[in-house]
């Protein structure tokens, strides 16, 4: 029978010593990531189109699922940093920031957002590390 871990923090503790997780009672073939489920989609696109999507693909040595995955995300990124950037200048001016603290935020917002660190979904000035305050 295995040794399995009492409490929160002797799970804790053993990870930390190096234990590794299934030896701790998880089961790694059961494990999910919530919210990065593959859903399958079907886009239908014009054949001159599909051609000039291979094209690229090719250049890039990828497959045209891989090239639209990449697009995708690449855009979604710019978007969503400019989003941020928005919602952070409405913030600002709502709390008397001056502008020019907004304007340096694009970078360290896309960077955030490269690194994983930052939940665009959910982004506010503290989240982002940025300090308000109310008039």
């Amino acid at each position: 029978m295995k040794n399995l871990p009492k409490t929160a923090e002797e799970l804790d503790r053993r990870f930390d010593e190096g234990e590794d997780l299934e030896s701790l009672g998880f089961d790694l073939s059961k494990g999910t990531r919530p919210g990065l489920e593959i859903q399958r989609v079907n886009v239908d696109f014009p054949k001159h189109f599909l051609q000039k999507l291979d094209r690229e693909a090719e250049l890039r040595g990828v497959s045209r699922q891989a090239l639209i995955k990449m697009w995708l995300y690449e855009h979604l990124q710019f978007v969503t940093t400019d989003n941020v950037v928005g919602i952070l200048s409405s913030y600002a001016q709502l709390a008397g920031i001056g502008q020019h603290i907004v304007g340096n935020v694009r970078e360290a917002v896309q960077k955030s957002i490269q690194s994983g660190g930052c939940d665009v979904a959910t982004a506010e000035p503290h989240s982002l590390g940025i300090k308000t305050h109310s008039k």
